[in-house]
């Protein structure tokens, strides 16, 4: 189940992508002529339906570097929230797994855990998502001694909006780096699972020297 992902690293240049709520078709009219053209009683004016949200349309592969990142929220092991308004002031991991408990998302896991100082000493939060339940998170966690958050997305919607599915219905491996304005900066992809911490570490480390660098600075 881990080599469904694509064996490659890849970081794109930004498009514009749709990242909100796509409001679906006007429900057909009722047989009591409620519905769309409806016609108010005793007034001659029409009026729409209420519109309904729906949820977010699948991506054609994963959000690109330079996309804002999605709108989300997602309950944790521990009963927090995560969601893009509490990423943003702050740099961010946000990593996907297929499946929690299996070996190679247990390699993946505990290499964010060892590296996690790291990470918390440059003021990135660290996240990790699937398409588990919150139970199973919560064993996962437990289980791998994880110091970070483990989101249950068992119903896929983040990952849609992220466009990280697979056919299976589980996440592909992969790894997005947010800066602290709330924009996708990096993109890893690689079914390989020792790689996706160390990698998000090796890059951070090169935005942050670059921002010191200021504008037309050397490039490290």
């Amino acid at each position: 189940m881990d080599r469904d992902d694509l064996p490659t690293t890849t970081a794109t240049a930004p498009v514009d992508g749709d990242h909100g709520f796509r409001v679906g078709p006007a429900a057909e009219p009722g047989r009591d002529g409620a519905g769309p053209g409806a016609r108010r009683a005793g007034s001659g004016e029409r009026h729409a339906p209420a519109e309904r949200p729906v949820s977010a349309p699948p991506r054609v592969g994963p959000v690109r570097a330079g996309e804002p990142l999605p709108d989300f929220s997602g309950r944790t092991s521990s009963g927090a929230t995560v969601s893009r308004r509490d990423l943003l002031g702050h740099p961010a991991v946000l990593f996907f797994y297929p499946k929690a408990g299996s070996p190679g998302c247990s390699i993946e896991s505990r290499e964010f855990a060892r590296l996690h100082e790291q990470f918390a000493a440059a003021g990135v939060r660290v996240v990790g998502i699937s398409v588990d339940s919150l139970s199973a998170q919560a064993r996962f966690r437990e289980t791998c001694e994880l110091p970070f958050e483990l989101v249950g997305d068992a119903e896929g919607e983040i990952g849609r909006r992220f466009g990280v599915l697979g056919a299976l219905g589980m996440a592909r491996r992969t790894t997005f780096l947010v800066d602290a304005e709330g924009r996708i900066v990096e993109v890893i992809r690689t079914w390989r699972p020792r790689r996706h911490a160390e990698a998000a570490l090796e890059r951070l480390g090169r935005s942050a020297a670059r921002s010191r660098a200021g504008p037309g600075g050397p490039d490290p």
